[in-house]
């Protein structure tokens, strides 16, 4: 029996850990200037490395479970 990389089925490759605010805005499908906006005001949180906004993934998907939660 093959496994299923040898039976041309292939694996989805792991999704970055860190998101730019281009990935954040086609993730969520919002504005590119409200992306700015909630991570001006740390509504999401991220940091800022070099001048540039990055998203940590793990942290973005508790902030919208939580907001999710908060919504119910």
């Amino acid at each position: 029996m093959e496994d299923d990389i040898h039976a041309g089925l292939g694996v989805q490759p792991k999704p970055s850990t860190w998101l730019t605010p281009k990935d954040l805005q086609q993730e969520l499908r919002i504005g590119e200037r409200l992306v700015y906006r909630l991570l001006k005001d740390s509504t999401i949180p991220s940091v800022r490395l070099g001048g540039m906004y990055r998203i940590n993934r793990e942290h973005l998907e508790e902030f919208l479970l939580a907001e999710h939660q908060l919504g119910k």
